[in-house]
Order: structure tokens, then C-alpha cells, then sequence
């Protein structure tokens, strides 16, 4: 099967039942991870004022994660790279002693019911 663009994204859709696909991309909570963002002023200031793009925290299957939903109709594997390296950076603003630079991206897949 020859490789086209088409296969290589991932479609964000909206599914004819009320309900919508989202992709987040972000990174598992782990311990060392949660005791320097419950430190940190700036996590605390971004959760309460939920600006758009600003880093969130999910709960998903029984797992917690900090990352953003994706934006947009379609994700390439370089947009995914992107948004994963901002992903790093804020993270590093908001929790200096952290480096997340081995540990895995999550990219889970979510649907809402409207």
C-alpha cells in the first residue's frame, strides 16, 4: 500500500450521535511530577483561569495526565512533535526541577457525548 498524506493524520471529527472525537497529547502524573506542579504558584494560576492553550490535567482510565487537547481537523506526526515540545517547555516554566525529556508522550483519544 503506497504511504499518502491522508494516512498519516489523525482525524479529529464529529461523530453524527452528538458527540466528538479529541485527541490530548500530554504526559502520566507521576509522583515526582505531581509534588513540583502542587508546588508550583503558576500550576495553580492556570488551573483557575483555564486560559485556551494553557496546559490542563485529565483523568483517564483511572490515570491522571497534564497536556492540552489538540486543536484543529487533522494532526500530523511533525504537529504532534510540535505540540509535545510546548508541551516540555511549559511544563519546564511551570516545574524547573522536572525534565521530562525521557519519559513517553500519551496521545489519547477521547469522546464526548453532547
Amino acid at each position: 500500500m503506497a504511504h499518502s498524506p491522508e494516512n498519516s493524520l489523525t482525524k479529529i471529527q464529529e461523530l453524527s450521535i452528538g458527540a466528538e472525537a479529541r485527541i490530548f497529547i500530554g504526559f502520566p502524573i507521576h509522583s515526582n511530577l505531581k509534588a513540583e506542579l502542587e508546588k508550583s504558584h503558576l500550576w495553580k494560576e492556570a488551573l483557575i483561569t483555564k486560559n485556551p492553550g494553557e496546559l490542563i490535567e485529565i483523568f483517564f482510565n483511572e490515570k491522571r495526565y497534564v497536556g492540552v487537547y489538540a486543536k484543529g481537523s487533522y494532526l500530523t506526526l511533525k504537529q504532534i512533535d510540535e505540540e509535545t515540545e510546548k508541551i516540555i517547555n511549559r511544563i519546564q516554566e511551570l516545574c524547573p526541577k522536572v525534565h521530562l525529556d525521557q519519559e513517553t508522550v500519551a496521545i489519547l483519544s477521547q469522546v464526548f457525548l453532547s
